[in-house]
């Protein structure tokens, strides 16, 4: 024999055994086996597809409404920011009316208790010339 044959020889006898125990202990992975994890990645895969599909709806969709129910939140809230400053500008207007009035008042009030004072004196004058006449 040639030198060649026996090394395939050689080689043969330490194959089959390894392949004998790697069959027992379940290196070799088996058709049913395959089948299984193929089937799997094709679960996933369609649920992947459909979560894609559930996305670009949420993009092409939904995205939009809600730009554009931001949109019209964000002018309501500008348009009652600026009503808030309007209202705070005609209550302060009103504040300084307020105490201008009552200014007035009070000093109107200090005059009408002068006035009374001095009819109050006249009228005691009187009462005592009355009184003093026979």
């Amino acid at each position: 024999m040639s030198q060649r044959s026996e090394r395939i020889i050689s080689r043969s006898v330490w194959l089959l055994p390894l392949l004998c125990v790697a069959t027992l202990s379940g290196c070799v992975v088996k058709q049913s086996e395959i089948k299984e994890h193929k089937q799997y990645i094709l679960t996933l895969s369609r649920a992947i597809d459909q979560q894609d599909k559930k996305i670009s709806i949420l993009r092409e969709q939904e995205l939009p409404q809600v730009r554009g129910q931001l949109e019209q939140v964000q002018h309501q809230a500008h348009e009652l920011h600026v009503r808030q400053e309007e209202i705070k500008l005609i209550l302060s207007r009103f504040e300084k009316l307020h105490e201008a009035e009552k200014i007035a008042i009070s000093q109107r009030l200090d005059s009408l208790d002068v006035v009374i004072g001095k009819i109050l004196l006249r009228l005691e004058a009187i009462e005592k010339r009355l009184k003093d006449k026979p």
